[in-house]
C-alpha cells in the first residue's frame, strides 16, 4: 500500500478540489500527475483510487509536491513586513546622513594602501538618485619623496548606474578626472606614520620573482665593443699595422736561429783575442827594447853577441805565440765566412719584412671607409638589449596586472558553485537580452590637467575599463595627449585587448613626441672609446605590439636637430684628431628601429642611424688627405720595430768586427815585430861577421908581415894561407 500525505487523503467534490489541491499546485504536469491518483464517482465525488500503488519515485514526488502546497498561505502577516520596511528605512536614512563620511575614509584608506604614502580628499559627495560621485581635492603623495605629490585631481566625477549597483555591479557610463597635475609640492610629509606604513606595507614584486619568459634570450647577442670609434682606425693604426707586420715578419725566425751562432762565435773570440793580445803584447814588449838598441853605436863584439843572443832568445820564445797567431789568423778567415752568411741572411730577412711592410702600406689607400655602415647601430644594441632586460619584467608585470584585472570577473563567476538543476516539467520558455555587463565597468575615462606656469597639460580618454573584458566584449582604448612642458608634446593611441578571442595582440600602441631639447646626452654607464655627446632637439614617433607571451613588434624613428657633437680625447692622437674634425659639422641625425621577438626565437634587433654613413664620408675625405702622413709614420714605427728586433744580433755583429779587427791587429803587431827582431839580429850578425874579417885580416896581414919575402910571395903559400882562413871563417860564423 502506497503512502499518501494525508492533504490528498480526503473525497472532495470538483469545487473543493480546485480550492484545496488544483489551485495550490502551479506546474501542470505535478497537477495532472495528482489528478491521476483519483477516481470520480457518479455523482461526482472524488476518491483516492483503491489498492493505489506507487513506485518510490512517484512517492518522494507526491511528498516534495505536498510540502510546496502546505507553503502556500492563504493570508498576508503585516507586522513583520511593517518591521522590516522600518528597519530598511533606518538604515537607509543612516546611510543618507553618513554616506560621504564613511565613504571619505574608506576612498583615503585605500589611496593610502596603494600608494604606500598619504591620501588627502578634501570633499566627497555621493547622490544616489542622481547616479553620481563627485570628489574634490584629490592628492597622494610620493612614498620616495614624501614632500611631493605623485598626483593631484581637482575634480573626480563618476556617473554609475544606480539599476547596476543594486544588482552588486560597479557600472559607470563616464569617469571625469580634471584639473591633474603631477610632481607637485606639498606643504607637510606624505610620509605614512611607521607603524601604519608597516603594517600595510606592500610585498614588493621583485625581478627575480617574476617567471620571465624572456630572461635569458640575449644569451648570443654581442656585447659592446669598448675599443668603440678606435676598432675603425685599428686598420691604419701605426701600432696596429706594426703587429700585424711583425706577425708576419721572417727575422724573428731567422735571430731566433741565428742569433746563438753569432753570439756563440763572439764569445769564443772575447776568450781567445785576450789571450792572444796578451801574447803578442808580451813578445812586443820583450822585444821593443832589444830592437831599439842602436847598434852603430855598439864596437865591442861581446856586447854585440850578447844582444844577439837576447834576441834569438826572444824569437825562441815567440815560436809558440807566432803558433797560436797562425791558428787564430786561419780561424778567423773561417768565422768570417760563417758572419758573412749570417749578415746575408739576416740582410735578406730584413728585406723581405720592409718588402711586406710595403705591401702592408699599400693597401692603406684601398680602405673604403663608406663600407662601414654599422658603427654606431651596432654600438646601440648592446644598450638597447640591457633596457629591454631591465624593463621587461616590468612590462610583463603590468600586461599581467591588467590582466589579471580585466578577467577578474570571469574568473570569479568560475569560482562560484554551480546550483544543482532541479528536474522540472516541460514549460514555458522565457528568453532574455544576453547579459553582457561586468562587476566593474566605467566606459568612459576623460582626463584633464593644466598647469600655466610650469606648461604641464595632460587630456585624453580610456575606454571600456572593466574586470571582465571577455562579457563586456571590448577592447580597452586610450588616446591621451601630454606637454610636460610647454616645449614638449607627446602623444598615444593604445589598444589593450585581454580577450580570449583577440585576434591582434594584447597591447598596440602608437607613441609620438616633439621638442625634447637635450645637452650632452649619452648611452648611460657606457665608456666607449668615440661615443659622442649629443645636444640638439629631438622628435620620434613608434608603433609597438605586445602579447603576454612577451612577443613584440616595434618599429620607431628618432629625428635630431641643431645637433652638436662632442666627443673626449682617445688614444691614438691621430685617431682623435680625424674623428673630431669629422662631426664638427654634423648638424642633423636619424635613428631607426626595428625589433621583433617571440618565445621560439631570438631578439630580432636593428638600429639603424645616419651618423654612419654621415662620419664614414667625412673620414673617407679626411684620409685621403692624410694618407701619406699615415704612411710615413706608420713606416717609420715598423722600421723602428725591425731596428729593435735586430738590434742584439746587430749588436754581436759589431762586437764580432771589433774583434776581427783586434785580432788583425795583434797578428799584424806580431809580424812586424817578428820581422824587426829578424833584422835586427841580422844586422848584428852581419856586424859581428864584418868585426871578425876585420879582425882577421888584420891578424893575417900582421903575421905574414913577418914572414920572409920568399914566402910571401911564394903563391902556394898564399892560397894556402887564404884556404885555412876561409874555413875558420866558416867555422867562426
Amino acid at each position: 500500500m502506497a503512502k499518501i500525505p494525508s492533504v490528498f487523503d480526503d473525497t472532495f467534490n470538483e469545487k473543493s478540489y480546485e480550492r484545496k489541491i488544483s489551485d495550490k499546485i502551479y506546474v501542470p504536469a505535478d497537477n495532472e500527475f495528482v489528478r491521476s491518483l483519483y477516481e470520480q464517482s457518479e455523482d461526482g465525488i472524488l476518491t483516492l483510487k483503491k489498492d493505489l500503488a506507487l513506485s518510490k519515485k512517484d512517492e518522494k514526488r507526491l511528498k516534495l509536491i505536498s510540502k510546496q502546497m502546505k507553503k502556500q498561505k492563504g493570508r498576508i502577516k503585516f507586522l513583520p513586513i511593517i518591521l522590516l520596511v522600518a528597519f530598511i528605512f533606518a538604515i537607509f536614512s543612516i546611510v543618507i546622513a553618513f554616506k560621504n563620511p564613511i565613504l571619505k575614509a574608506v576612498l583615503i584608506k585605500a589611496g593610502e594602501t596603494a600608494a604606500g604614502a598619504k591620501c588627502e580628499i578634501e570633499t566627497v559627495d555621493l547622490r544616489l538618485l542622481d547616479s553620481k560621485l563627485t570628489l574634490k581635492g584629490v592628492a597622494v603623495a610620493n612614498k620616495n619623496e614624501p614632500m611631493k605629490n605623485l598626483a593631484e585631481v581637482s575634480n573626480l566625477v563618476l556617473d554609475f548606474d544606480l539599476v547596476q549597483l543594486l544588482k552588486g555591479r560597479m557600472v559607470a557610463d563616464e569617469l571625469t578626472v580634471e584639473g591633474i597635475q603631477i610632481g607637485t609640492d606639498r606643504t607637510t610629509s606624505g610620509a605614512l606614520p611607521e607603524k601604519e606604513k608597516k603594517n600595510k606595507e606592500v610585498k614588493e614584486i621583485k625581478p627575480e620573482d617574476i617567471a620571465l619568459s624572456v630572461s635569458n634570450f640575449v644569451q648570443q647577442q654581442t656585447g659592446l665593443s669598448k675599443e668603440g670609434i678606435t676598432e675603425v682606425f685599428s686598420q691604419f693604426n701605426p701600432e696596429t699595422v706594426v703587429k700585424s707586420v711583425y706577425d708576419q715578419m721572417s727575422s724573428p725566425e731567422v735571430i731566433k736561429n741565428l742569433e746563438p751562432q753569432a753570439k756563440a762565435i763572439v764569445t769564443s773570440w772575447q776568450t781567445e783575442s785576450e789571450t792572444l793580445t796578451k801574447n803578442v803584447n808580451d813578445f812586443t814588449t820583450s822585444a821593443q827594447e832589444l830592437v831599439a838598441t842602436d847598434i852603430s853605436k855598439i864596437s865591442d863584439p861581446v856586447q854585440l853577441k850578447k844582444l844577439l843572443d837576447n834576441l834569438k832568445t826572444v824569437s825562441d820564445n815567440a815560436k809558440t805565440i807566432k803558433g797560436s797567431v797562425e791558428n787564430a789568423g786561419q780561424k778567423l778567415k773561417t768565422d768570417i765566412d760563417t758572419v758573412q752568411n749570417i749578415s746575408v741572411s739576416l740582410k735578406n730577412a730584413v728585406d723581405s719584412d720592409m718588402k711586406l711592410l710595403n705591401d702592408q702600406l699599400n693597401t692603406l689607400s684601398n680602405i673604403n671607409l663608406k663600407d662601414m655602415t654599422n658603427l654606431f647601430s651596432g654600438e646601440l644594441d648592446g644598450p638597447a638589449i640591457q633596457l629591454f632586460k631591465k624593463y621587461a619584467p616590468i612590462a610583463e608585470t603590468a600586461l599581467v596586472k591588467v590582466q589579471e584585472f580585466q578577467t577578474s570577473g570571469a574568473k570569479k563567476a568560475e569560482k562560484k558553485p554551480k546550483k544543482k538543476e532541479a528536474w522540472r516539467a516541460p514549460g514555458r520558455t522565457v528568453e532574455y537580452r544576453k547579459d553582457n555587463v561586468p562587476d566593474f565597468l566605467i566606459r568612459k575615462t576623460v582626463l584633464s590637467g593644466f598647469d600655466a606656469k610650469s606648461g604641464f597639460a595632460l587630456s585624453g580618454t580610456i575606454t571600456n575599463i572593466s574586470n571582465d573584458c571577455d562579457k563586456l566584449d571590448q577592447p580597452v582604448g586610450m588616446n591621451v595627449k601630454l606637454n610636460r612642458s610647454a616645449k614638449t608634446t607627446e602623444m598615444l593611441d593604445a589598444i589593450i585587448d585581454m580577450r580570449k578571442n583577440r585576434t591582434a595582440k594584447a597591447l598596440t600602441a602608437n607613441l609620438s613626441g616633439t621638442g625634447y631639447n637635450f645637452s650632452k646626452l649619452t648611452i648611460p654607464n657606457v665608456n666607449v672609446n668615440g661615443l659622442p655627446y649629443l645636444s640638439g632637439a629631438a622628435s620620434f614617433n613608434a608603433g609597438l605590439a605586445f602579447d603576454t607571451d612577451m612577443s613584440f613588434d616595434l618599429n620607431g624613428a628618432l629625428s635630431v636637430v641643431d645637433a652638436l657633437l662632442e666627443v673626449k680625447p682617445f688614444e691614438p692622437a691621430f685617431a682623435y684628431s680625424m674623428y673630431t674634425r669629422a662631426i664638427e659639422n654634423i648638424n642633423k641625425l636619424n635613428l631607426s628601429t626595428l625589433a621583433k621577438y617571440t618565445p621560439q626565437t631570438l631578439l630580432d634587433l636593428d638600429i639603424k642611424t645616419d651618423l654612419d654613413k654621415i662620419l664614414s664620408e667625412n673620414l673617407s675625405k679626411i684620409f685621403k688627405s692624410e694618407v701619406a702622413a699615415i704612411r710615413a709614420e706608420l713606416e717609420s714605427k715598423v722600421t723602428a720595430e725591425i731596428e729593435k728586433l735586430i738590434a742584439p744580433i746587430d749588436s754581436e755583429l759589431h762586437i764580432f768586427e771589433d774583434l776581427k779587427a783586434l785580432v788583425n791587429g795583434d797578428t799584424s803587431a806580431y809580424a812586424s815585430m817578428e820581422k824587426k827582431v829578424n833584422a835586427k839580429m841580422a844586422e848584428i850578425e852581419a856586424k859581428l861577421k864584418e868585426k871578425a874579417n876585420a879582425a882577421t885580416d888584420n891578424a893575417v896581414k900582421q903575421a905574414t908581415d913577418q914572414l920572409p919575402d920568399e914566402i910571401k910571395n911564394n903563391e902556394a903559400v898564399n892560397d894556402a894561407i887564404n884556404n885555412t882562413l876561409d874555413k875558420f871563417k866558416k867555422k867562426l860564423f
